[in-house]
Order: structure tokens, then C-alpha cells, then sequence
């Protein structure tokens, strides 16, 4: 071999390594931008079934039960808004705003259940558990849930040792049920007044945290409602209209979008319009649960 052709090889030879360093160097930023994105997308835990043993333990109040398992839940998947803002679940809008949607709701449940014992004074675990859960937002918010959870297991451990007692078993119901309602009154005056909104972005951070914190709270609700016993009461319909409201939660919590969809009347969306939806579904939710409280309140006046 010439000395010439010796060159030509080696030249090839740096030319075709060069060209693979350049490519390796590609595929390594492109893996790179990546893995941040796909860690917020395998963060996405928004759960949407209810299961049908809920609450799955044996507790003396069942609702208390599967608040305390709901919230242990989330604990277990880590509360998204207690991570560093780089953190990927901390990034991803669904997370905190869902998590927080459904404190909110075992926030306003425990502040109403501690005005219903019979005890003279609002029970002060409950109340604790409230003031805990209200704003479930920043670094401490972990460590809030956590004495939240405490505080609601503190209460269950009294009142299953009779140490405490709640007033009469059917306005209890009747109290659940109303504030149950006007949260979902509250979820479906937000969505449509996002339905209507000028602004209808793709990727709208704003719109996202309202539809998920949204959608937590309906979860929330679903999983109190599902722990109602069906034999709570012998009133005529009763289970009948109570696995009515139970289905149609349970289809509200079903939709999961990562990116939400708003768009102009009329104009085309391939998912359609996800806060039409779960505004329709929260509404009909919100029918049966008002036919569920005639039904109470009818019993009540015969």
C-alpha cells in the first residue's frame, strides 16, 4: 500500500469516526431532553378508579377511614408540591393541583364533622386535621399532611373506644351530603367558567391546575360516598339512588388528560373539550346526589 492510499485510509477512517462522535453527541442530548419530560409523564399517578372495597380497612366511621386512606395514598406517592421546583412532580401541573383538590375536600369534611359531635366543645383533633389541610402548598406541606393524618387516626381511635360520639346517624348523612353538594356547585361553576373563557391555549398551566385541582375533589367525594353503607338506612331507595350517585362519580373521575382541552366553539379538537366533559359529568353527579338528599329528606317528614 502507497503512502497515498495509507493517508486516504486514515483520513476515511477519522472522517467516519468524526461523523459517529457527532451522532453520539446528538443522541446523547436528545436522551438527555428527554428524561425530563418522561419522569414528569411516569409521575402522572392521578388516579382514576374508585376501588370498589373502599375503604379497603375495617373502620368505626367508614368515611373518617377512607379519608385517612386516600390521604396515605398520595403520602405514599409523595406530595408533589412539598418537592424542589426542579423535581420533575413538582413540575408537572397535574400532580400538586389534584393532590391539593382532594385536601381541600377532607379539609371542609373533618372542620364539619367536628362541629357534629355531641360533645360540647367542636372536637379538637378534627379541627386539627382542618386547619392542617387547608393549604397543603410549600415545603412544609409533607410534614402537614403527616400530622393531618395523625390527627384524623387520633379521632377514629377515640371514637371507636367510645370516647367520642357523633350526633344522630341520619343528620350526620344529611350534613355529608350537603356539603358534598355544594362543593360539587362550586367544581361545576369553576369549570364553566373556564369553559368560557376567551383565552383557549394548548399548553395553558392555568387551565391545567383548575381541571386537575377539580378533578380531585371530585375524587375526593367519590371516595367519601363510596364509604357510605348501602344499609345506612332502611329507607325505601335508598341503595338504589346511593349506587346511582356512586356509578356517576365514579364516571367523573374517570378522564385523565395530560395536556386539557378548551377549544372555540366549533372548532376542531381531537380529544373535544375535557372541561365540557367533566363539567357535564360533575353535573349529573350533582343530580343524583340531590335526588339521594329528597329521599333523606323526605324520610325526615314522614
Amino acid at each position: 500500500m502507497t503512502d497515498e492510499s495509507t493517508d486516504q485510509a486514515v483520513n476515511t477512517a477519522e472522517q467516519t469516526f468524526s461523523w459517529w462522535k457527532r451522532v453520539a453527541i446528538v443522541l446523547l442530548l436528545v436522551t438527555l431532553a428527554s428524561i425530563y419530560p418522561l419522569i414528569m409523564v411516569l409521575s402522572h399517578k392521578v388516579t382514576n378508579v374508585i376501588p370498589g372495597n373502599t375503604p379497603n380497612q375495617v373502620w368505626d366511621d367508614r368515611k373518617v377511614g377512607a379519608a385517612i386512606e386516600v390521604l396515605e395514598r398520595e403520602d405514599f406517592y409523595g406530595w408533589a408540591a412539598a418537592t424542589p421546583t426542579w423535581h420533575p412532580k413538582a413540575r408537572l401541573t397535574a400532580m400538586p393541583a389534584y393532590q391539593q383538590g382532594i385536601s381541600s375536600v377532607f379539609s371542609e369534611f373533618a372542620g364539619m364533622r367536628s362541629e357534629l359531635s355531641r360533645d360540647e366543645a367542636p372536637d379538637t383533633d378534627l379541627k386539627h386535621a382542618y386547619t392542617l389541610l387547608q393549604e397543603l402548598d410549600g415545603k412544609d406541606s409533607a410534614d402537614k399532611l403527616h400530622a393531618a393524618i395523625e390527627a384524623l387516626r387520633r379521632y377514629h381511635g377515640r371514637k371507636a373506644r367510645s370516647l367520642t360520639e357523633d350526633q344522630d346517624p341520619k343528620l350526620v348523612l344529611k350534613q355529608d351530603l350537603a356539603l358534598f353538594d355544594t362543593i360539587l356547585n362550586s367544581v361545576i361553576a369553576r369549570l364553566d367558567a373556564i369553559a368560557a373563557q376567551p383565552s383557549r391555549g394548548v399548553f395553558n398551566r392555568e387551565l391545567v391546575t383548575d381541571y386537575y385541582r377539580a378533578k380531585g375533589q371530585i375524587h375526593a367525594i367519590a371516595m367519601l360516598v363510596k364509604a357510605t353503607p348501602r344499609e345506612n338506612d332502611n329507607i325505601d331507595g335508598f341503595a338504589d339512588a346511593l349506587d346511582k350517585l356512586n356509578t356517576s362519580l365514579s364516571r367523573a373521575t374517570r378522564p385523565a388528560p395530560l395536556t386539557v382541552s378548551n377549544p372555540q366553539p366549533g372548532k376542531f379538537s381531537f380529544g373535544g373539550n375535557d372541561v365540557m366533559q367533566l363539567a357535564y359529568l360533575a353535573r349529573k353527579a350533582d343530580d343524583d346526589l340531590r335526588q339521594l338528599q329528597s329521599l333523606l329528606n323526605t324520610s325526615s317528614d314522614s
